[in-house]
């Protein structure tokens, strides 16, 4: 049986020979065949005696080539003979068997962009050899970017692919090198082999290194900041300036003031991680002072952009005056009169417990009119409450001069309004942000604002100015046509600027027009020079002091002639006028007819009849200016509100009957 020895095996040679014969003379040359193990082959030459051998019967002992096997051969003395026992002849064999090479072979092309090296490349070849299932490096490739460029997510990577071949042989590993920036500016590929079973050729790789861009180096700097500009408290406050910028930018911020006062602020200010950073401003106290105002003048430097996108020096203002509010009356409808304005003042947002908007006055209205007391609110003092219909915030910003409201029908430029009040100080000064500009429902403000979507806003006019519950109240009927009235209404705090209140008495009094009105339907028009819709247009009721529009000399809404009717122009039978809103401006004035008049042939039955045989000459009307063939409506009356009768009609007027028309 086969025998396995140094990856290689044999099989022993027997032969049969008689005794006392010449070995060499009976079986010549003897040979054995070596035969490699699966994975190894054998060579002739590899294969040898060992140099001491000596054997009686073996002269000599050769090793020749045949395909995959090596032949040992085996010559005999001349005179060796056969004895009468077995033969057993050892040979002693020098060599072994080598691992089997496999070998690979292919090429690679490479697509490489500009600002990259090495350039690129088409059918380099590679190849190697090893043993079956042993691994090679067969090659490193590396792409490296020129310098001040890197690989950007923007244009891609460099990549490796198989395009032919079994990638399960392959493993291509990648080694990045980096930049102090975390910016990859160099990648090797190195490309790994596993050799299978069999010889391979004709694999190709690619490789793309893509287009370096310019290695991106932020931008150090400080781009905007955030603070409240608005009025500083008489007794000085701690506002806070936000600086936003690049991590690592510098600043320093340094304040003057009118008094010849300087203020280091942040000597060494630095921009963290975040891109913001908060830094205290302390207002002195300046009761003390005897100016009106201190001014103050804060410069932001360092690590600026340039142009800077807002105001550098910052400037804010400390009053040190007493506000005044007044309050005085106003009647919408012009009816009362005799209020008289009161006034009060005190420190600028001071907070008195005794300071009163207090007075009386003799209220009156002409007779026959008559005037009685309604009840006094401090919601009947205009502006004491928030303006604009709906102030919600409808998007999030931040850092933003301008945002979007709801509904900013209501607000004016000037108005003031702070994000959070704290309990109970809604509409107290200073305010946070000031209303620069409105353009439909968006809002511009200063300082910049960071507000979130939803937020509602109590925004204001009273200049910080509050009023508190009114207290106090007396009345006398001194006639029908006049009421005294006493009351207090409480300074709850002051603001920072002079502000008129207004009382509006036709909230806090009754007014009685004894006047008998006659109700009557009128036509109208609020443009004066379109005089016939008034005279042919619809209708609507009011109330005059005549029976007709031409007698009468006012216009009124309601019954009680407390209200007077809007300018326009107005028309009734008795003709049109205009109504300036308190007077009329000229006598009555005939109004066009608003009517065409047609004389026409009816049938209720057919066309055939109306036109052929037999038909009905009838009246009908149409609108000013309209014709039988161009109209609006047709109408049985000359007020053009009932219908033509339903029917057929033509023009043939004058030769309705009798035979066939024309």
């Amino acid at each position: 049986m086969p025998i396995t020895l140094n990856n290689y095996s044999f099989t022993n040679a027997t032969y049969t020979v008689t005794e006392g014969l010449n070995l060499d003379g009976s079986i010549g040359t003897a040979t054995i065949t070596l035969s490699p193990v699966s994975g190894y082959t054998i060579t002739a030459s590899d294969f040898s005696l060992e140099s001491n051998y000596q054997n009686e019967y073996v002269n000599l002992v050769s090793f020749t080539q045949s395909g995959d096997n090596v032949i040992c051969n085996i010559v005999f003395h001349l005179n060796a003979v056969m004895p009468s026992n077995n033969l057993t002849i050892p040979l002693c064999i020098k060599g072994a068997g080598v691992l089997s090479l496999r070998t690979i072979a292919g090429t690679y092309d490479a697509l490489v962009g500009a600002n990259v090296t090495p350039v690129g490349e088409t059918g380099t070849v590679y190849s190697g050899s090893g043993a079956e299932g042993s691994n090679l490096n067969l090659f490193t490739k590396t792409y490296t970017c020129d310098s001040g460029f890197e690989f950007n997510e923007s244009t891609g990577f460099p990549t490796a692919q198989i395009i032919t071949g079994n990638q399960a042989n392959y493993n291509i590993t990648q080694t990045p090198v980096y930049n102090a920036g975390g910016g990859i500016t160099s990648l090797a590929f190195v490309v790994n082999y596993t050799f299978p079973s069999e010889n391979i050729s004709g694999d190709k790789i690619r490789f793309i290194a893509p287009r370096a861009l310019a290695v991106y180096v932020p931008v150090i700097k400080v781009t905007s900041y955030s603070v409240d500009t608005s009025t500083i408290s008489v007794t000085g406050e701690n506002r806070a300036i936000v600086v936003f910028g690049a991590e690592g930018a510098d600043f320093t911020l340094n304040m003057t003031d009118s008094q010849s006062n300087s203020y280091v602020i942040e000597a060494a200010g630095v921009i963290p991680a975040s891109g913001q950073t908060s830094v205290i401003i302390p207002f002195p106290d300046v009761s003390a002072v005897s100016a009106n105002q201190v001014t103050y003048t804060l410069t932001l430097a360092g690590d600026l952009v340039s142009p800077f996108p807002q105001a550098n020096p910052i400037v804010f203002t400390q009053l040190i005056n007493k506000p005044k509010v007044r309050l005085l009356g106003s009647s919408s409808s012009g009816f009362i009169s005799g209020f008289t304005t009161v006034e009060a003042d005190g420190n600028a947002y001071s907070e008195p417990t005794e300071t009163y908007l207090q007075g009386e006055s003799t209220l009156v209205v002409s007779s026959p009119k008559t005037l009685t007391y309604n009840g006094f609110e401090t919601e009947d003092i205009t502006l004491t409450q928030e303006v604009g219909a709906n102030t919600t915030v409808s998007a999030t910003v931040t850092n933003s001069a301008t945002f979007n409201v709801t509904d900013a029908t209501g607000v004016l430029v000037n108005d003031e309004f702070t994000i959070s009040p704290a309990i109970n100080q809604t509409g107290y000064a200073p305010f946070d942000y000031k209303i620069t500009g409105v353009n439909g429902n968006q809002l511009t403000v200063t300082p910049n604002i960071s507000i979130s979507q939803n937020t509602f806003l109590f925004i204001y006019r009273q200049k910080g100015n509050c009023l508190g519950t009114v207290q106090d109240i007396t009345t006398t009927q001194l006639s029908p046509q006049s009421v005294k009235m006493s009351y207090k209404v409480p300074v709850k705090r002051f603001g920072n600027g002079n502000f008129d209140f207004t009382l509006e008495l036709d909230n806090v009094f009754n007014v009685v027009n004894p006047t008998v009105l006659t109700q009557v339907a009128l036509g109208y028009n609020s443009n004066i020079k379109l005089s016939a819709t008034a005279c042919c247009g619809s209708t609507i009721n009011r109330f005059l002091n005549a029976a007709t529009l031409a007698l009468a000399t006012t216009i009124h809404d309601d019954a009680n002639g407390n209200t007077l009717s809007a300018a326009g122009v107005y028309a009734d039978s008795s003709g049109y006028r205009y109504w300036s809103g308190t007077a009329f401006t000229s006598t009555a004035q005939s109004c066009p007819t608003c009517y065409t008049e047609l004389t026409l042939c009816f049938n209720s039955v057919s066309a055939n009849n109306v036109c052929c045989t037999t038909a009905t000459e009838v009246t009908r009307y149409v609108a000013a200016g309209q014709t039988f063939q161009n109209n609006t409506g047709m109408y049985n009356d000359t007020g053009l509100s009932v219908a033509a009768t339903d029917g057929y009609y033509s023009e043939n007027s004058g030769t309705c009957s009798g035979g066939l028309l024309p």
